[in-house]
């Protein structure tokens, strides 16, 4: 079976969050597009995504801010919105930035994941700190680079790798850390 794509499981993250917005209730819809046929049924706090490439499913908490979405290959993406904590599963040798708000995580398991961080300390403290404690984690920095108001960081371990952005707009300083297997 293909991947499904992983633009597809933002999509789906869209939509459950509009059903999450509606009274739970089952329903079906089907469409068809000059490339391929997609049906979404909801059944209450679940959605299943249906095309030609597979099948995703799609559950949450909207009370927690959780959104998980499942392929039928079993690979599954756990996504946290609103929170102010890092997952559990979080690659634990990616260090995370402090002090800093969550701002967005997504993870896939222990070595792939994404999460978004804001802070008001200013982008040469910050960048300081990825270069020191990714060393010290046993990470290879491989690339670096400065633009203006933004960073960005290449680092390696192992058969994985972690592309940081740090940004600076107004007085707000965002972390973007994407980590995950190299090709």
């Amino acid at each position: 079976m293909k991947r499904v794509p992983y633009c597809f499981g933002i999509y789906c993250m869209c939509v459950v969050c509009a059903i999450f917005i509606l009274e739970s209730c089952s329903s079906e819809k089907s469409s068809d597009t000059a490339k391929e046929k997609e049906v979404i049924k909801t059944e209450g706090e679940t959605i299943k995504v249906t095309t030609d490439e597979g099948t995703l499913t799609v559950t949450g908490d909207a009370e927690k801010g959780q959104v998980n979405i499942k392929t039928d290959d079993g690979e599954t993406i756990e996504m946290s919105y609103g929170t102010k904590t890092i997952p559990d599963n979080f690659p634990k040798d990616v260090p995370v930035y402090s002090p800093a708000q969550v701002r967005m995580t997504q993870v896939v398991d222990e070595n792939r994941g994404v999460i978004s961080l804001s802070t008001s300390d200013e982008i040469e403290k910050v960048t300081a700190f990825y270069k020191k404690e990714l060393v010290e984690q046993g990470w290879t920095i491989k690339n670096e680079m400065t633009m203006g108001a933004m960073s960005l960081i290449q680092a390696e371990k192992g058969k994985r790798n972690v592309n940081l952005t740090v940004n600076k707009k107004d007085v707000e300083t965002t972390v973007s850390l994407v980590v995950g297997a190299k090709e």
